[in-house]
């Protein structure tokens, strides 16, 4: 395996295959339009290539000894180093099943043997382009969000503002700028995203990491990305933002309104609560590690088959670890949620809300937390 020095201004190419001729040819194509070249004979040298020399592309064969190509890129993907890193595999299998091993271990493109050199000349441009555009977009939110100091309640979907959703919700901020948040999402053709999360700290100076996490996600919703995917990607970019010893948890649900399917995805946050249409309420247990504890998290995902009339709701721990007369176990602030769910669901749902906030939060009295409640139903 070889390696070289690589100018900010060119594009460096990883090589992987166990073929000398083949790794020379490639190396040869590539090296006569410009970029520079490493070569590694193997995907388990391919990984420590990759991690230290940081290139804009990987190009891998997949059988190769010691360790396959699909082995190799699914474990790149999981490295917090080299996940964005795009990897186009070349392989002599034509069949269907190859190309899709290839995709779902976290290849962006497949190029079956023979190959036209022109052919991936024009693929190699394309991804490191697309793979250049993705990093200098996040490069540029993130130093937009450095530059943030309008409080996060201004920058929070309103129900007036989104009517398709079917959502209510109350947002009782500790701070003038609290760290909880929630987003409504319309992210494809009746799919909307719902979220709640919550940035450890009570105090104004988790408003910019709140913010930043809410820009994160949104930068990654669309049919394209999974809530899954979406999250872990969120998980790679949110530490910088985050200080020491601070992270985020969070609630995603997606509702597909055609195919009537809720995802759930449980980032260390407190759990949804699913009411049927009959008025009867039950907790979806998850679990999950927060976002930004570590460089690769472990996140918790469920899907439910729903109904018409069905209510979903999203909450933040401040709502569940107090009542009118002060601070309560959590186990007995859900038991309080679910009765006051239960007992007001002929209210529309606006109504239920404000109930659930007068009974919990009755006065004016200074949160020691902040406090969310979203909830949206199917129509």
């Amino acid at each position: 395996m070889t390696g070289q020095a690589k100018p900010n201004s060119i594009s460096n190419i990883l090589v992987v295959d166990d073929d000398p001729t083949s790794r020379l040819i490639l190396k040869q194509i590539l090296r006569k339009e410009g970029f520079l070249v490493i070569t590694a004979e193997n995907g388990r040298q391919a990984r420590t290539l990759a991690e230290r020399e940081q290139p804009d592309l990987i190009i891998m064969d997949i059988m190769m000894p010691e360790e396959d190509g699909l082995t190799a890129c699914t474990t790149l993907k999981t490295n917090a180093r080299t996940t964005n890193i795009p990897v186009i595999f070349i392989s002599s299998a034509e069949d269907l099943k190859s190309k899709i091993d290839g995709f779902n271990a976290g290849g962006q493109d497949y190029i079956t043997k023979p190959y036209q050199h022109q052919e991936v000349i024009a693929r190699v441009r394309l991804h490191i382009r697309m793979y250049h555009t993705y990093t200098s977009m996040v490069a540029a939110s993130l130093e937009q969000l450095k530059q943030l100091s309008q409080s996060q309640k201004n920058i929070l979907v309103q129900p007036q503002d989104f009517p398709e959703a079917n959502f209510s919700v109350f947002y009782l901020p500790a701070q003038a700028a609290g760290g909880d948040f929630y987003d409504v999402i319309h992210s494809g053709a009746d799919i909307y995203d719902y979220l709640v999360a919550d940035i450890s700290g009570h105090s104004a100076s988790t408003a910019l990491p709140s913010a930043a996490l809410k820009a994160l996600v949104r930068q990654n919703v669309s049919m394209l990305y999974a809530p899954l995917e979406n999250l872990n990607l969120v998980n790679q970019h949110l530490r910088p933002v985050l200080q020491e010893d601070q992270y985020a948890t969070l609630i995603y649900a997606r509702l597909n309104k055609s195919r009537m399917l809720l995802t759930l995805v449980n980032a260390g946050h407190p759990p949804a609560i699913l009411q049927h249409a009959n008025g009867k309420a039950q907790i979806v247990p998850q679990n999950g590690d927060g976002l930004g504890l570590y460089e690769s998290v472990v996140l918790d995902v469920c899907e439910i088959p729903i109904t018409q009339g069905s209510r979903i709701y999203l909450y933040s721990d401040g709502l569940i670890e107090r009542d009118q007369n002060g601070p309560i176990p959590r186990r007995v602030g859900l038991e309080n949620l679910l009765r006051l769910i239960e007992a007001n669901a002929a209210q529309p749902l606006e109504a239920l809300l404000q109930t659930i906030q007068n009974a919990l939060f009755p006065g004016t009295n200074t949160l020691d937390d902040d406090a969310v409640l979203l909830g949206f139903e199917v129509l």
